[in-house]
């Protein structure tokens, strides 16, 4: 995927911020530069070590994370936390499922400054589809580049690529399977029509 010489990444699921460095990195060898780094991180302990690993770097000044599950409005949702990649939203059915905030990216982005390149990733194990909801505004008004996940749900492959084709109909949609652990990670690259440019190396 190219990207411009200024970005606005957001990152939905942020993790420990393992995406947030490995983009970085790549931008480096491009000479390419992050403009600011939005990230969501429902877990509080993976939430912990996003902020420890962006302190310790040099783009702390361009972050802006938040502790909050991404959705498609503002609400209390149901969460379990299994500090690792593998937590998820849901309905209580256990004592491991505890109530957290949950906001969507359309009121968290409002205040902010959406001219420009702007490239969202969103990997929030099997709630994409309250993600994408959530977004609708920003994907329709700015037709941002997306990455999102497609194999947390087998409808998943065809649900999402829907719901992102009817809030916005401006996308070239393209699936991408990388050497990842586990083998079954299968990815939605949505890219504006009027670029078409996506390389096999991305």
């Amino acid at each position: 995927m190219d990207l411009q010489s200024e970005l606005y990444y957001i990152d939905v699921g942020a993790y420990n911020g393992d995406t947030i460095f490995e983009l970085t990195d790549y931008l480096k060898i491009k000479n390419k530069n992050i403009r600011k780094i939005t990230a969501f991180e429902p877990d509080k302990k993976n939430y912990a070590k996003l902020e420890k690993n962006i302190a310790e770097s040099d783009i702390l000044n361009k972050c802006e994370l938040y502790n909050i599950a991404a959705w498609s409005e503002e609400k209390k949702i149901y969460f379990e936390s299994k500090s690792g990649r593998n937590s998820s939203v849901n309905n209580p059915k256990s004592l491991k499922f505890t109530e957290i905030n949950a906001n969507s990216l359309d009121n968290i982005l409002n205040q902010n400054d959406l001219n420009g390149e702007i490239l969202i990733k969103y990997d929030v194990e099997g709630a994409e589809y309250e993600a994408l909801l959530g977004s609708s505004e920003t994907i329709k008004k700015y037709s941002p580049k997306l990455i999102v996940s497609l194999y947390h749900r087998n409808e998943d492959i065809f649900k999402l690529l829907l719901l992102i084709n009817k809030i916005n109909p401006n996308y070239d949609f393209y699936l991408r399977k990388h050497k990842y652990i586990p083998c079954w990670d299968l990815n939605l690259y949505a890219i504006p029509k009027k670029m078409k440019i996506f390389k096999n190396n991305c």
